[in-house]
């Protein structure tokens, strides 16, 4: 392998960083690079004089990512462009498979200063004769150390950097390693890549066109595999990879010529290729303005100079040719042409004219349009009216006429305006003076304006009128509201005497004031609605009758506003209101007749001219539907609300609505039943049920009463279908409600309905494990482990049973554990062992002690004891229903001294322990 690496470091120009490791140049075969820029040490100083082995560190440096596709030997010779041994390059060599920000020492390099090194020369690199990996700094080296032997996908990175001198330089790779291939722009047949299309292609001409910008890339990639190809707008972004194009199918260009910038990228080995073409519109049109004229000839027709917009189209260029046309069509076929002086066709309207730009040479052309038209306006009539209020009644004032120009010109600051006494005068264009304090010499009189754009000249005429009049105030009415707050307040709508006031003159406004003086003054108006000051006392109300626009001219007048009482309940000892009766009438519906007027002379007390009204419901006193017959009123319901209202015929307000309630008694309140519930003995959620058994709670120990049962609500209200005592449940594990109706049978009637539910539970599961703690003296426990604890009791005795499935200070010995159900329906027990071991036996013949085993084992049969001595030799083993160990081994007794036991449970617990043998 050998092939030279040409770096082109252009310090003035800043195209691409490769001074840190993450930017490093990709190295691939065949592959050169411009425009680099070498300036400083990138954004992080990978190098330090204490990082490696040639002491030295960043300057001004770039680096190489070197990626291997064959292994071999690796080599190189940078040769610097200036032979001026000031040029000093060093580098240094990290690898293999590294990452950036970890790469440790470098495993070559060479930081040797020509100069100071005696060298005859300045280029520097590594070679297969050298046998040093490093050199340096300054005298040290001769600039070259030993190359690299790299294995096949091998990466590397090498930093050069520049601490001395200024130049470019090349690298010649040597050695028999090989790099991976750059992808290739494939263009077999040598075509032109540059993309020319005309404005108006797509039938719209926008001084704009989409390109595809894809149509070569077939081509480009061919039979390549692993290749990725991007578009770019700047060479920046195309060297980096960067900011790829969205759509490079539809790139938009307004621009006569612009360059695409390509680049194809291998993803898996990161060399790529980069290759440019330019898109092309030929021609492009400039700008042209809309025309508009004055309409002199007030005909709404003029003449327009079309060629006016012919520098802005053209661009001032000599090898352009511009022509008008009316209509788009024209100018795509270039037929018809008009002007360049050209008339206007219809008066005052717009008129769109089109401009075709042609170029030498060119079969491309683009098309404009602007707009022509007549610019008129008109003076909208406008009429000064003021108030004649100088002390002299003679219809004469002095008028400001420009109290309209900002209307008239709509704010615009290029309007002008002159106002003319007549007719005559302003046609001889003798205009007034001073218009701004003009005396009118008869009412009304007649003027004229003429309003001026400084800007066209344009301009517009109109007559006006001004006259005087005077401002009279009609008389209003006083206003009463009811005090409906209850709290001598209200918010009155003082409008209402608007159109008394104003007296047909519609050409006023209307203040509203709490004094003569504010009304006099036009200042401090109140709003309306407005709320009186001090409750229940009449108070004046100030009103100002305005000229409108003309505050000067005015008139004042007054009314009052007042608050009237509302009518009220008297009820001074404030006794209940409710009637109340028994329904004795012979029919058991819970109804009879009240007279509620009971309580209306109480009500009325001191009160004159006043009706009382009576309701059924709130929506029937709002709506006034008022019941017809209050002194014998049957009730509808029981207990049933009235309301009530009073009305003063004389100040028309309404009392606050009062209710009282009347209730037919009924002497029938049944007593709260229980739930009733059976166990499913059968297990199929069906039970008999007695469901007498409630009477006496329902009864509530009243006499004459009597208790009937119903499966539903409304077969109980309507006595319908009625149960027998003993009922079977419909549904199996499912509540059932049943409705019990108990009734009077002596004095007044009536009946009360209450419910209760009977139910088949399902028979609760016990399903449950034991953990015990046991191998104490007295503080062994029993912990029942079981789901909804909280649903059981338990027990040791079967008869005290406790809430919490847990027993503990116990002693050794076998227990039986009970477990219930709180409802009763379901139980079960276990026996449970705990067991414990003796410290010491005595097997010395005095019948004591004689033999040891596990107290309470013989409970656990299948349990087996194994015994060892203190060196893990079993001496005996025994099963739990054996008498135990008697301290011999094959016949013979052993010693005195600790024997430790392995007990191996039934339940699979293992128990270890130690005790002692004492002869």
């Amino acid at each position: 392998m050998k092939f030279t690496y040409l770096l082109f470091f252009l310090f003035n120009i800043t195209v691409w960083a490769q001074s840190d490791c993450p930017d490093a140049i990709m190295v691939c075969g065949g592959m050169d690079y411009y425009g680099l820029t070498a300036e400083g040490v990138g954004d992080i100083m990978e190098l330090s004089t204490a990082t490696n082995d040639c002491h030295s560190q960043e300057h001004h440096s770039v680096w190489f990512k070197i990626q291997i596709k064959d292994g071999g030997t690796l080599g190189f010779i940078l040769t610097p462009e200036s032979s001026n041994l000031v040029v000093d390059f060093d580098f240094w060599f990290f690898g293999p498979n590294l990452e950036c920000g970890n790469l440790g020492d470098p495993i070559r390099c060479s930081t040797t200063n020509p100069n100071a090194a005696g060298l005859s020369y300045n280029t520097t690199g590594m070679n297969e004769t050298e046998i040093d990996v490093s050199e340096g700094p300054n005298e040290d080296g001769n600039a070259f150390i030993q190359w690299v032997d790299v294995e096949d996908d091998d990466i590397y990175y090498l930093v050069i950097d520049r601490p001395h001198g200024f130049s470019n330089f090349s690298i010649e790779w040597t050695g028999t390693a090989t790099f991976h291939e750059v992808p290739v722009f494939l263009n077999p047949n040598n075509i032109p890549l540059n993309i020319v299309q005309c404005d108006g292609d797509d039938g719209v001409y926008d001084q704009s066109v989409t390109f595809d910008l894809t149509v070569y890339e077939e081509m480009f990639i061919g039979d390549q595999t692993d290749v990725e190809l991007t578009y770019h707008t700047s060479l920046n972004d195309m060297t980096l990879g960067e900011n790829p194009m969205a759509n490079p199918a539809e790139f938009f260009s307004d621009v006569s010529t612009q360059t695409v910038y390509l680049r194809m990228t291998n993803p898996i080995t990161g060399c790529y290729d980069v290759l440019t073409f330019d898109v092309e519109i030929p021609v492009i049109s400039g700008n042209s303005q809309d025309i508009t004229l004055c309409d002199t000839n007030e005909n709404g027709i003029r003449e327009f100079d079309l060629s006016v917009n012919d520098d802005g189209i053209t661009g001032g260029e000599l090898d352009y040719t511009v022509t008008y046309f009316t209509s788009q069509e024209d100018a795509e076929n270039n037929i018809g042409a008009i002007g360049p002086l050209y008339e206007n066709q219809v008066p005052y309207e717009n008129e769109v004219i089109w401009a075709r730009l042609n170029k030498t040479g060119e079969s491309c052309f683009d098309l404009s349009a602007f707009t022509i038209s007549i610019y008129t306006f008109e003076i909208p009539p406008s009429q000064i009216t003021l108030c004649d209020n100088d002390g002299v009644d003679d219809g004469l004032t002095n008028f400001d006429l420009t109290i309209n120009e900002d209307s008239l010109s709509g704010g615009a600051t290029n309007a002008s305006f002159a106002y003319y006494a007549s007719a005559t005068d302003l046609q001889n264009n003798i205009p007034i003076a001073n218009p701004s304090n003009y005396t009118n010499t008869s009412n009304p009189q007649t003027l004229y304006v003429r309003m001026t754009n400084t800007d066209t000249g344009c301009f517009a005429t109109q007559s006006f009128i001004i006259n005087t009049s005077s401002v009279i105030a009609g008389t209003p009415q006083n206003l009463m509201l009811c005090d409906d707050n209850v709290d001598g307040f209200q918010l009155f709508d003082l409008s209402i005497n608007q159109t008394l006031i104003q007296n047909g003159d519609i050409n006023t406004v209307i203040s509203y004031h709490t004094t003569q003086q504010n009304a006099l003054n036009g200042v401090n108006p109140i709003a309306t609605p407005y709320q009186n000051i001090v409750a229940y006392a009449s108070q004046t109300i100030w009103v100002r009758l305005q000229r409108t626009n003309n505050p000067d001219c005015f008139d004042i007048t007054s009314f009052t506003i007042n608050i009237m009482p509302l009518p009220v309940f008297n009820n001074p000892d404030s006794i209940v209101l409710d009637l109340s009766q028994c329904d004795d009438d012979g029919v058991d519906d819970q109804s009879n007749e009240f007279d509620l007027t009971t309580h209306e002379n109480m009500f009325t007390g001191n009160q004159t001219d006043i009706v009382f009204s009576y309701y059924e419901s709130m929506d029937d006193l709002n709506d006034g539907n008022a019941i017809a017959n209050p002194q014998a009123y049957a009730n509808t319901t029981n207990p049933q609300t009235i309301y009530i209202q009073i009305y003063n015929t004389i100040t028309g307000c309404y009392s606050l609505p009062e209710s009282f309630e009347i209730e037919i008694i009924n002497p029938v309140v049944a007593g709260e039943p229980e739930d009733l519930w059976l166990c499913d003995r059968d297990e199929d959620g069906f039970q008999l049920f007695v469901l007498s058994l409630n009477d006496a709670l329902i009864k509530n120990g009243e006499d004459f009463r009597t208790v009937t049962y119903y499966a539903s609500l409304e077969d109980a209200q309507n006595e319908t279908n009625p149960l027998n005592d003993v009922h079977q449940n419909s549904v199996p594990y499912t509540g059932q409600t049943i409705w019990a109706r108990l009734e009077s049978t002596n004095g007044c009637l009536g009946y009360d309905i209450v419910s209760f539910t009977i139910s088949v539970p399902h028979l609760p599961d016990i399903d449950y494990t034991i953990k015990i703690d046991d191998f104490t003296t007295h503080d062994n426990a029993i912990a029942i482990d079981i789901a909804n604890w909280e649903n059981f009791e338990y027990s040791l005795d079967g008869i005290n049973y406790i809430d919490m499935p847990y027993f503990g200070n116990l002693i050794p010995g076998v227990y039986t554990v009970y477990i219930r159900s709180k409802d009763g329906c379901s139980e079960t027990s276990e026996e449970v062992v705990l067991l414990n071991y003796p410290k010491f036996f005595t097997p010395n013949g005095d019948g004591i002690h004689e033999t040891w085993q596990v107290f309470f084992i013989y409970f656990l049969p299948k349990s087996k004891i194994s015994i060892f001595d203190r060196y893990g030799k079993l001496v005996s083993s025994f099963w739990g229903d054996s008498i135990g160990w008697d301290g011999m081994y094959n016949g013979r007794p052993l010693p005195s001294t600790d024997y430790w036991f392995l007990l191996e449970l039934e339940d699979g617990r293992n128990i270890r322990g130690h005790f002692a043998m004492v002869r």
